[in-house]
């Protein structure tokens, strides 16, 4: 009966109520970002404490109990989304101040060096010009390479800088930058106009991180040997990406090569190197301890193990920059050994579910970023796969060990790799399956090589002991090299993915993963996977004739199984972003359109739509012949035909299809606090 006084007697139901909160948490926080209108505060409070006064009062209804647990705890998550980014103090710098240039005064929060450029996040600031209270909390300037590299965080600088606005979305897939920088207190973006110099620091200011940020530089300095002129080696690079999180020295081309095989993971400090250094450090320290008799046979060794491996994995997180991966990381570690100090059974999936709880009351703005779903489902899966699989008889057969332990990375490497891969397609466009075989060989290299010699390295670097310790690690990082160009070089390893493909990479995600959790239904989910696969490849995915763009500044022209060409520009920093996403050419249009001096047409299922060159005025002949013409909205009353913008919207998607011709408005938000 539902309303039957039960207790838990099930594996699931043991697992129900942490489970349902963490479903919950999720369901409010990604509900709070996806409406369209703002959340009232009071009102969801109100509902919050109300359902969970009602779940109270239903604990004794397992399932009825389960029901209101969904719901209060989406009510919470809700309310306390909506209470945590509603009260950012983020000002965004007006439109008015973006004419001309402006000396900037600010301390250093964040520095790093990507795409040819430094970039640094400043706060405390001060804009000479702009009026106190319209001036933003943080801003982000860049510089060409190099100018800023001699700053760290915590230093206070002048400088003279172009700033601008935040800018709203361009395009229904456009990357949200107002929302982003909103959550990220940043009001303004820039980039430097002149010199750049270093001032004294106002009395009564401070920086948590500036130790911190010199002892990444010092580390650094230890892991590359150059000199003024000396560019840095490629594994060095690497290997200050794994120790201190400073992807500063990466070339675009072993960058490109780690993402392109599928060890990209490798660099982004996480799960991984979190669980070598404890388990380095627990493991490797009762050993240690065990030498002695007397400490072996009078104390439990695993609590001073534990402690200093917490610690440790404390300490590594705070050099590798304490970005969420490495901070989910290391509360899932903590809670284990906090297990095991108070001699309790630890379960992975409700430390999962405890942690993923902990972050998003904490960071609720962090589950709209790829980190947090990419880290978040591949733990989740390779959790649940831990607990579904059958248990294997370990034999003392040392070959039969490694064979079973290679098998062990190989699916490791399948259940993440297929989990994260809708996440990765859907943020990144693209999707890798050469991780699937060159992790077999990467990660032992980095689990029993790399990660080991490194942190020892770490650990004799106030003894002037390192170097021989880092020169082991880099030879492992030499062979993780050569493996990701190899896995970079692999035919099929690297598909590009459309947003719209996602749904159906999901399902088939899905029914593989079942096929391996269920060996039961292994069959069936082969059979409707290979269904969903063949689905895939024959579903056409529409692809648009004209993509008219900001406010008709930049037009792309469709041509099937050939992409965009670009019709239209304005050289805009902007563009560039839109070309990359819809890897649009922005030369040739005229050899695949038929063209002359007043515009060219795109004629497509008995529509003709004529495109104007900028200044063209349409005959009256155009106006007769075309469905439609697309040019300057001076000439807008000439023809009847003449192409009308919604008011609001920024880009139209034109799709000429068989009897109509079908359009996809994109309108920006104006509804949201981080909005316009």
């Amino acid at each position: 009966m539902l309303f039957e006084n039960v207790q838990p007697k099930t594996q699931f139901e043991s697992y129900a109520v942490p489970l349902f909160m963490a479903l919950g948490a999720l369901i409010g926080t990604f509900l709070y970002f996806y409406l369209p209108f703002e959340v009232s505060v009071p009102f969801f409070l109100l509902l919050s404490i109300v359902s969970l006064v009602i779940s109270y009062f239903t604990r004794f209804y397992f399932k009825v109990f389960l029901i209101f647990v969904l719901f209060s705890s989406s009510c919470v998550f809700l309310t306390n989304t909506a209470y945590v980014v509603q009260n950012k103090e983020t000002v965004f710098l007006p439109r008015k101040y973006e004419q001309g240039r402006h000396w900037v005064v600010g301390q250093i929060a964040k520095s790093a060096t990507y795409d040819g450029r430094d970039k640094v996040t400043l706060e405390n600031v001060k804009i000479y010009g702009v009026d106190e209270t319209l001036t933003p909390k943080k801003i982000r300037i860049s510089s060409s390479e190099g100018r800023l590299s001699d700053f760290f965080v915590g230093d206070w600088i002048s400088l003279e800088a172009k700033l601008f606005s935040p800018k709203a979305q361009s395009f229904e897939e456009d990357f949200n930058l107002r929302q982003y920088y909103w959550m990220h207190e940043i009001g303004a973006t820039g980039f430097v106009m002149g010199s750049i110099y270093k001032t004294s620091w106002p009395e009564g200011f401070k920086h948590n991180s500036y130790w911190l940020q010199k002892l990444r530089t010092n580390i650094s300095s230890k892991v590359v040997y150059k000199n003024e002129t000396d560019e840095v080696g490629e594994s060095e690079s690497v290997l200050v990406a794994l120790l201190a999180g400073k992807r500063t020295y990466l070339t675009e081309e072993i960058y490109n090569a780690y993402r392109s095989s599928g060890l990209a993971h490798l660099l982004a400090i996480s799960g991984l190197h979190i669980g070598l250094v404890a388990g380095f450090v627990f493991f490797g320290l009762r050993k240690v301890l065990a030498f002695s008799p007397f400490l072996a046979l009078n104390y439990n060794l695993k609590m001073p193990a534990a402690i200093l491996a917490v610690f440790a994995c404390l300490f590594y997180t705070a050099i590798a920059g304490a970005t969420l991966p490495t901070l989910r990381a290391f509360l899932m570690v903590s809670f284990i050994f906090f297990a095991l100090l108070l001699g309790r059974l630890h379960n992975t999936l409700r430390i999962l579910m405890l942690t993923l709880i902990l972050v998003l009351f904490i960071w609720p703005e962090s589950i709209i970023t790829a980190s947090f779903q990419m880290s978040f489902v591949a733990v989740f899966a390779l959790t649940l796969f831990n607990e579904i699989k059958e248990k294997e008889v370990r034999s003392k057969i040392k070959i039969i060990q490694g064979m079973t332990y290679t098998k062990g990375v190989f699916l490791t490497s399948l259940v993440a790799g297929a989990a994260t891969m809708p996440v990765a397609a859907w943020h990144f466009g693209e999707i890798h399956f050469a991780g699937f075989i060159v992790n077999v060989l990467a990660i032992p290299v980095t689990g029993f090589v790399v990660m080991p010699f490194a942190f020892l390295g770490l650990l004799f670097m106030p003894f002037g002991l390192h170097s021989l310790f880092f020169k082991v690690a880099l030879y492992g990082v030499d062979i993780l090299n050569d493996i990701a160009y190899l896995g970079s070089a692999l035919p099929y390893g690297h598909f590009v993915v459309e947003k719209s493909e996602v749904v159906y990479l999901s399902m088939a995600c899905f029914l593989f993963i079942s096929s391996l959790y269920f060996k039961r239904f292994c069959k069936l989910s082969f059979a409707l996977l290979t269904s969903v696969s063949i689905w895939i490849t024959y579903a056409s995915v529409p692809v648009a004739d004209i993509i008219w763009l900001q406010n008709g500044k930049t037009i792309l022209l469709g041509k099937a199984g050939d992409g965009y060409y670009v019709f239209k520009q304005d050289g805009s920093v902007g563009e560039k972003h839109i070309f990359e996403h819809y890897k649009a050419h922005e030369t040739g249009y005229e050899k695949h359109f038929p063209c002359d001096s007043v515009g060219c047409v795109v004629e497509r299922n008995n529509h003709k739509v004529l495109l104007l060159h900028a200044g063209v005025e349409p005959s009256l002949e155009d106006c007769q012949i075309a469905s439609m013409v697309i040019g300057d909205e001076s000439f807008n009353g000439t023809c009847k035909t003449f192409f009308k913008n919604n008011e609001g919207a920024v880009a139209q998607k034109i799709f000429l299809s068989k009897g109509s011709m079908k359009y996809q408005t994109f309108t920006p938000s104006t509804l949201r606090i981080w909005d316009e």
